[in-house]
């Protein structure tokens, strides 16, 4: 293509352009949400993700009452409130201005922000170029679908158009007395200062279902759109899964485990490998690590970039069970290693993981936790890698079911002690029957300063278990402290 060369070519190029963005912009709120963004943010350049575009996608079935109530959960900061809260409802209003919204957050403040925003696209050049008014007379054109902004109803929280749409703005704890919409809009419902008031959060789920959620004008086909990061199980999230009925979006900062999301429309798949980042550009990995050891904690990054909330003292295990030590006592009765071997060869492994314990009468020692990715060869090595470490060791107690009977066919070649262990039960049966040790305070844990492994993340896994991706840390802890807490029963087996 040749580059326009005289003053008219030039004109009719930037004319062409124009409208190829109008109507680009009309047809795809995904296009719209990219050209509006100057306007919202004209000092922030936009890192666009596919994660915008699938949540253009989602919100255009709900434009079009292919989904009437849709849950979104996604990180803090990555554009929720722009692209969903503030850009949509101004698109949905290029094709029916006589829509009307009601939009709510947990703070007077930021949902009056959110429509001052609304309110400056609206009357932006940008826009109004494009979707305002230039009618001699009002609407003469019955295929006419712009507007204009009404002048005895424009304040910061409520405006209207001559259509008779308006956008309404207020807090959880706000009555809107009078006030409806066809679409509603909670956007970060929970003040993440007072997610763990059990009265507050349940008081933000009382204001929804009993005055937000009847504010909807047609109860039939109207739209009611959450969006927010996890803060709790029983957040409002928590509470309307409970119900049902709810298309769910969950957007995991890292993903847990290889996922292929699928867009609603368009039917387009994203290949998110285990550990990808949701927004690299954003936060990548190194970013993120931090965010969570330095900034929000192990529970707090569970629930905000994960999505993944578990009850705040824990499930099968809870967080204020497990007892810390600083010294070690001068001998113990028992030393053993457990190990969990999963792996397969060829493909991309799974966790194996060894857990040192030292046993004094009915007290437990974690001394040390060993967890990686690796395939046979080098498990066996570790394990023997183990016993030279901790000399100590007297017993080494492997799973005998998948992997472990292969490696305890090999190891029993080269050392002596080892325990053929026949799991008896579900993991969670398993874990419920070490729980009483446990929360008798007979178990210990090294504090931070002279621990070997992540103390935090350990709990963690176990406070979250079953739901977590990878449980090898649970499966390892309650096979040696079933062993060595019932050592005569006829599921182990000396090799």
């Amino acid at each position: 293509m040749s580059l326009p060369q005289t003053r008219e070519e030039r004109e009719k190029l930037l004319k062409e352009l124009v409208l190829l963005d109008y109507e680009q912009s009309e047809r795809k709120f995904a296009h719209f949400f990219r050209s509006a963004w100057p306007v919202l943010e004209p000092n922030t350049r936009l890192l666009y993700s596919w994660h915008h575009e699938l949540i253009a996608e989602y919100l255009t079935a709900c434009y079009l009452r292919q989904i009437k109530r849709l849950i979104i959960n996604m990180p803090p900061r990555y554009s929720k409130s722009n692209e969903i809260t503030v850009t949509w409802p101004c698109w949905v209003w290029t094709k029916v201005p006589e829509e009307r919204f009601l939009i709510t957050s947990y703070a007077g403040g930021l949902s009056t922000k959110h429509s001052t925003d609304r309110r400056t696209l609206i009357e932006s050049r940008w826009y109004q170029s494009k979707w305002g008014c230039r009618c001699p007379e009002l609407h003469h054109d019955p295929g006419c679908r712009s507007f204009r902004m009404a002048t005895d109803q424009n304040v910061k929280s409520e405006f209207a158009n001559d259509r008779r749409g308006h956008m309404t703005s207020t807090s959880m704890s706000g009555t809107a007395t009078g006030k409806g919409g066809n679409i509603l809009i909670v956007d970060d419902p929970h003040d993440t200062t007072r997610a763990e008031s059990e009265i507050k959060r349940e008081s933000d789920i009382l204001e929804f279902d009993q005055k937000f959620t009847t504010r909807l004008d047609d109860k039939k086909n109207g739209v009611i759109i959450i969006v927010m990061q996890r803060l709790n199980e029983a957040d409002l999230t928590g509470h309307c899964l409970k119900q049902g009925g709810w298309t769910h979006v969950k957007l995991e900062g890292e993903a847990t485990k290889k996922t292929i999301v699928v867009f609603p429309m368009s039917k387009k798949e994203i290949v998110r490998e285990e550990g990808d980042a949701l927004h690299p550009e954003r936060e990548d990995k190194a970013r993120l690590e931090i965010i969570r050891t330095k900034e929000l904690g192990s529970y707090g990054y569970s629930c905000q970039y994960q999505q993944s909330p578990s009850p705040r003292e824990g499930g099968i295990l809870k967080r204020d069970w497990w007892q810390r030590y600083n010294k070690l006592p001068e001998k113990f009765d028992q030393v053993i290693d457990s190990w969990d071997f999963t792996f397969k060869e060829g493909t991309k492994n799974d966790f194996v993981c060894g857990t040192v314990w030292g046993r004094v009468q009915a007290f437990y020692y974690l001394l040390h936790l060993f967890k990686k990715q690796m395939g046979f060869e080098e498990s066996l090595k570790q394990m023997l890698q183990m016993r030279s470490k901790f000399p100590q060791i007297q017993k080494t107690v492997i799973e005998e079911k998948a992997n472990g009977a292969a490696i305890l066919e090999v190891a029993k070649k080269k050392v002596t002690g080892l325990i053929a262990y026949n799991p008896q039960g579900t993991k969670e049966e398993r874990a419920a029957a070490v729980s009483p040790m446990i929360e008798s305070g007979n178990v210990f844990l090294p504090v931070k300063d002279i621990a070997t492994f992540n103390v935090d993340d350990f709990i963690e896994v176990c406070a979250n278990f079953p739901n977590v991706a990878h449980d090898d840390e649970v499966d390892s802890i309650t096979q040696a402290l079933l062993y060595m807490g019932k050592s005569s029963e006829p599921r182990i087996r000396s090799i």
